[in-house]
């Protein structure tokens, strides 16, 4: 069941922090993504946490890692607050909420990927076109371009 004004609300905040500490393993993997982050850090460790929910992995990495600082963000504010109310007085730590303008764009790209999913959908039908984009997905990380998308660095040809 999908909730009605999607992470904006308590609710589903709430139904988040409930099933995710069901998933089997999960402090695990927490603890995993943790140290091999704090082992990443410059000496100077300063990180962002995008799409940060309540701060679990910020908090499992300011563990390890005690003199780093932390950048959090999330698109949900309900989310971000809970975040927030994790680390109230804690000076490594910096919330940033998004403005109008920025959850537009987000809205506005997940709409033309829906969009795009669906028209390629039709026209290979779902499972060619699952099939297809896990192809691209292979042959990108195989090219070694993954991270050049990712990272916005990705020019059109001449």
């Amino acid at each position: 069941m999908s909730e009605p004004d999607g992470w904006s609300s308590p609710r589903a905040a709430q139904r988040l922090r409930v099933q995710s500490d069901m998933v089997p393993g999960r402090s695990e993997v927490l603890a995993l993504i943790a140290t091999l982050a704090a082992a990443c850090l410059s000496p100077r460790p300063a990180f962002l946490d995008l799409g940060c929910g309540s701060g679990d992995v910020t908090a499992e990495i300011l563990k390890r890692r005690p003199d780093a600082v932390a950048t959090l963000v999330d698109v949900s504010d309900e989310m971000l607050k809970r975040a927030g109310r994790r680390f109230p007085d804690d000076g490594r730590v910096r919330h940033v909420s998004l403005t109008e303008r920025g959850r537009a764009a987000i809205e506005a790209g997940r709409r033309h990927r829906a969009a795009l999913e669906a028209e390629l959908a039709e026209k290979l039908g779902p499972r060619r076109a699952e099939g297809a984009r896990r192809l691209l997905a292979d042959v990108a990380s195989e090219l070694g371009s993954t991270a050049a998308a990712r990272g916005r660095r990705v020019r059109p040809p001449r």
